[in-house]
């Protein structure tokens, strides 16, 4: 097998993608192909469960997160540590928040955030905290803004993150 040496996570990955473009070659009119051939895959293609919990070992403690926060050289990475730290977001999550999203009630700002796999969620975080991204980041359109008036790239704010974690 081509794909066993994979981790089980990737396997389903590579497996669903081939089912995409079985599904694609047999075509869109063709209905009753498409649930045969679904049928087929699910009942002779093994599907991997995979554990996705988080263990308290790969999660920050509030001190370490504080640590973080301490060291970023710039106020910028500063608010945006403790926002992601504060929502429990993720940072492709929090990059393109728009402001437009957001509510205020007693104190809290409320996002509506549309998640992996198109869900929708809502999270939460102190009213002074988005007041304070807000004048540092200059924000019209999204709640983390590049001086571009787009939202931050992911990759760079990964990296900014790290190179603070790595001090």
């Amino acid at each position: 097998d081509s794909i066993s040496h994979l981790a089980p996570a990737t396997q389903n990955l590579k497996k669903f993608a081939l089912l995409k473009v079985i599904k694609h070659q047999i075509g869109a009119d063709s209905l009753i192909k498409r649930l045969a051939v679904e049928k087929v895959f699910a009942e002779k293609v093994a599907n991997h469960k995979v554990d996705q919990t988080v263990s308290d070992d790969e999660c920050l403690t509030e001190y370490q997160v504080q640590q973080l926060i301490t060291a970023a050289k710039t106020n910028k990475t500063k608010l945006l540590i403790q926002f992601l730290f504060v929502t429990g977001c993720r940072v492709s999550e929090a990059i393109h928040l728009k402001l437009k999203d957001i509510s205020t009630l007693n104190g809290m700002c409320k996002f509506r955030i549309v998640g992996k796999g198109r869900k929708e969620r809502f999270i939460y975080a102190p009213e002074a905290l988005v007041r304070e991204i807000r004048r540092e980041y200059a924000s019209e359109t999204f709640l983390f803004e590049s001086p571009s008036k787009k939202p931050l790239h992911r990759v760079n704010v990964t990296n900014q993150i790290k190179k603070v974690g790595v001090k």
